[in-house]
């Protein structure tokens, strides 16, 4: 089964302010952003993607999701070869440190307090296309594809 919707450069898998009623996939044109609102929706999206050079530049995951954890999300990129260099940088609404232990244990690359507001949303999501769309370069991004 193909995918009608491609692969973002920014993924964010979450359910974001006044997002109630959306599609559990969306992309938003013309900026190189995607929502995931289920995150089982964004792991046949990865595994559908076809090569390392149709992924997302980044992932940005809520730990708290419905239906599946941040978490378990994050276990099953490790699980597979091909998704276990994607960056994914974790959300979460607590600063409780066990989330921060585990993301790091699960291997995301950092950890965001999770914006209440569409207006946090939106200046988060601006700071961190910034960077990770226009300034850094993902060396193990690159070289996912490359076999050992």
């Amino acid at each position: 089964m193909s995918s009608t919707f491609s692969v973002p450069s920014l993924l964010t898998v979450s359910v974001l302010p006044g997002a109630v009623g959306a599609r559990p996939t969306a992309a938003q044109p013309g900026t190189g952003r995607g929502v995931a609102l289920d995150p089982r929706a964004a792991l046949q999206l990865l595994d559908e993607a076809a090569s390392p050079a149709q992924w997302p530049r980044l992932i940005l995951l809520d730990l708290h999701l419905s239906g599946m954890s941040g978490l378990s999300v994050l276990h099953y990129l490790n699980a597979h070869r091909q998704l276990r260099s994607m960056p994914v940088v974790v959300m979460s609404m607590s600063d409780a440190g066990m989330d921060i232990l585990a993301s790091d244990q699960h291997h995301a690359f950092s950890s965001l307090h999770k914006p209440a507001t569409f207006e946090g949303w939106v200046r988060m999501l601006q700071a961190l296309s910034d960077f990770w769309l226009h300034t850094a370069v993902l060396l193990r991004h690159h070289s996912a594809g490359a076999t050992s």
